[in-house]
C-alpha cells in the first residue's frame, strides 16, 4: 500500500479527502522467485557512484543481530509523537511527512518534533513520493532539498518505489542525490524489488501489509546475502494476540527494523499500536544484553 495514498495530509489541520491507490504491490503470499540478475542491474550495481552506508547490524546476544522500531509516524507532532519518542533507543527512525512531502512552507511544529528526535538519538527520515518512477527526479529532489532547508533532515523515504529493474538508473540518481548531503535512503517497495536496488538504497522496505498477509509471505534467499539493517517491514492489522509472532517471523526473515501495530483502515500508520510498550519490552527482550 502507498503510504501517500494512505493520507494525503497528517497536520490535520484542514478536511482532507483520502485518496485510496489501488494496490500495485504483489500479494506477500505471491512473490515470484528471484531471476538472475539482468544486464541492467549488473551495470547499475557494478557502477554506480552511490555506496550505501554502513547499516551493519551490532550482534545481539539472543538473535544475531539487534531489532529496532521504524515507526513511518503518520501523525501530527503532539502527544503521540512524544510517546513514540519515549521508545528510544529501541525506536531508531520516524518519518515525517507534513503535508505528503514537506509542504509549501516550514512547519513550526515539526521543527520541534525533529529537535526532540534528534535528542532522544532517533533519526528522522523525510517523505517524498515518486510515483512508481513516473514523478519528476526535479520534483522530488526539491522535496530532499526542502527537508534540508527547513529542518536539517537529510535521510529521505522514498515512497511508491517501483520494483524493476527498467526503474534501477532513476533510483539510483535520486540515492546519490541524498547521500550527496550526508544522508541515507529508504525505498518502500512494500514488496520484495529486484536485488539490484540493494546496490545503493540503504534501507529497503521489502513488506508492507497486513499480519494476514505477513503470516504466508516469502522472501527470496539473496535478502540473506545483506545486512538485516538493510531491510524493513511494516505490518499492521495485527492482533494483540499475534504481535510477538509478527516480530519473531521478521526475526526470522533477517529484517531488523520493523514496525508492527493493531492499527487499520486507509491510514493504518496513523497512530500507534494499542500495546506500544509492549512491543518495544517485546523487541528488547528478545535483543539480549548485546544490544
Amino acid at each position: 500500500m502507498s503510504l501517500r495514498a494512505a493520507l494525503l495530509r497528517t497536520g490535520f489541520h484542514t478536511p482532507v479527502i483520502v485518496l485510496v491507490v489501488g494496490l500495485l504491490q504483489l500479494s506477500p503470499g505471491h512473490l515470484p522467485h528471484r531471476p538472475a540478475l539482468s544486464s541492467l542491474e549488473l551495470q547499475i550495481t557494478s557502477t554506480t557512484s552511490s555506496r550505501p552506508i554502513d547499516l551493519a547490524a551490532t550482534t545481539g546476544t539472543t538473535t544475531g543481530f539487534c531489532q529496532s522500531v521504524a515507526d513511518p509516524a503518520y501523525y501530527y507532532p503532539g502527544s503521540t509523537w512524544d510517546s513514540a519518542l519515549s521508545g528510544a533507543p529501541t525506536l531508531r527512525y520516524m518519518v515525517m511527512n507534513p503535508a505528503s512531502g514537506p509542504g509549501t512552507a516550514p512547519d513550526p511544529s515539526y521543527v520541534s518534533a525533529v529537535a526532540s528526535a534528534r535528542k532522544a538519538g532517533v533519526e528522522v527520515l523525510g517523505y517524498a513520493p515518486t510515483t512508481w518512477g513516473h514523478r519528476s527526479s526535479a520534483d522530488v529532489q526539491a522535496d530532499i532539498d526542502k527537508y534540508g532547508q527547513w529542518y536539517g533532515v537529510t535521510s529521505i523515504f522514498l515512497d511508491e518505489a517501483a520494483t524493476g529493474a527498467d526503474q534501477l538508473p532513476y533510483y539510483s540518481a535520486l540515492a546519490d542525490y541524498v547521500h550527496g548531503r550526508s544522508g541515507m535512503t529508504a525505498l518502500n517497495f512494500g514488496t520484495v524489488p529486484v536485488e539490484g536496488y540493494l546496490g545503493f538504497t540503504d534501507l529497503a522496505v521489502t513488506f508492507e501489509g497486513s499480519y494476514a498477509d505477513y503470516r504466508t509471505a516469502a522472501f527470496p534467499s539473496w535478502t540473506r546475502n545483506y545486512p538485516p539493517t538493510r531491510f524493513w517491514h511494516l505490518v499492521y492489522e495485527t492482533p494483540r494476540t499475534a504481535m510477538s509472532s509478527a516480530l519473531k517471523k521478521a526475526r526470522q526473515a533477517s529484517v531488523a527494523n520493523v514496525f508492527v501495530t493493531d492499527d487499520r483502515g486507509a491510514n493504518p500508520w496513523d497512530t500507534l499500536p494499542t500495546y506500544w510498550s509492549r512491543e518495544l519490552l517485546d523487541i528488547r527482550s528478545n535483543n539480549g544484553a548485546g544490544c
